[in-house]
């Protein structure tokens, strides 16, 4: 609905709980100027703990990780692999500013998945669009906080950050299908995806080899 009303040359996206730093806009959108080819730019998130003061002063807010090199343009073949096999890389959706009319162009979201990764699902959309630049600045506060989405999720068993599990299953399906339809079901990407639904295909080989994932998952 609010892309649909949106009247300005870009695009971002904020969660009620969620803040932008004063810079991210200004910042981000001569970044879009300056790379004309970029659909959309992005860089590292907050995750923000300290604004709960009943957790001690001690917390850090510590920033997400990118899994690639900043200040570089990239295509879909080599970001959507990174994502694919690191999933603690994809960057939040406030992190993003992207151009409205290519928002437009592939649709934005897929209003059939409307609670977990259809922020995921908007994201490859955009990059099967066009190149996404990728820098190094942060502009944007993701609040941790029991009563959040992803949070809740996770309570009821719906959703895990490392588990294999109902959310990330449906995801995989509508990447596997969008891939092919878009003809670009091939090379990294395939293989990277082939690999993310194996723990779906072969539940009871992912089970036993799920202790070393997850060391491995800490480890990243």
């Amino acid at each position: 609905l609010g892309v649909a009303h949106s009247r300005g040359t870009y695009l971002t996206f904020l969660d009620a709980d969620d803040v932008l730093l004063p810079h991210k806009l200004e910042h981000q959108t001569n970044l879009l100027q300056r790379h004309s080819q970029a659909g959309m730019v992005y860089g590292a998130t907050e995750y923000w703990v300290s604004w709960d003061h009943s957790r001690g002063r001690w917390r850090r807010d510590p920033r997400g990780k990118l899994g690639v090199e900043t200040g570089h343009l990239y295509s879909h073949a080599a970001l959507l692999t990174t994502w694919l096999r690191k999933p603690g890389v994809v960057p939040c959706l406030c992190a993003a500013v992207a151009r409205t009319d290519l928002v437009r162009r592939v649709g934005a979201f897929d209003e059939s998945i409307q609670d977990l990764y259809e922020d995921q699902i908007f994201l490859v959309k955009m990059l099967m669009a066009a190149p996404v630049y990728v820098e190094a600045g942060c502009g944007e506060r993701y609040r941790q906080h029991s009563r959040s989405s992803s949070a809740q999720a996770i309570a009821a068993g719906r959703y895990h950050p490392v588990r294999a599990n109902p959310a990330r299953l449906a995801y995989l399906q509508w990447l596997e299908q969008y891939l092919k339809a878009q003809d670009a079901f091939a090379g990294e990407p395939a293989r990277a995806l082939q690999a993310a639904l194996r723990p779906y295909r072969h539940p009871g080989f992912y089970r036993a080899l799920y202790p070393f994932i997850a060391l491995a998952a800490r480890l990243r």
